[in-house]
């Protein structure tokens, strides 16, 4: 069984085709992906910053706390 000209030549745009197509999708996953790490990048700093927050305000309310109970000098 030969292949002729023309069924090479289907074949060969088929192929580049399909090349075609999985580059594109390549390309949009790695996007996504970069768009997933941007994503996950902004809600660590957010964590972050809240679990400083938290922090200070144990802080804050610890010193709060131990100036009620002192005993007054006055």
């Amino acid at each position: 069984m030969s292949s002729t000209d023309g069924e090479i030549g289907m074949r060969d745009l088929s192929d580049k085709a399909t090349q075609q197509r999985l580059e594109e999708r390549l390309e949009k996953d790695v996007a996504a992906v970069k768009n997933d790490i941007a994503a996950l990048t902004t809600r660590s700093r957010r964590a972050q910053y809240f679990a400083g927050a938290k922090k200070q305000a144990r802080r804050g309310y610890k010193q709060a706390r131990e100036n009620v109970d002192a005993p007054s000098t006055t």
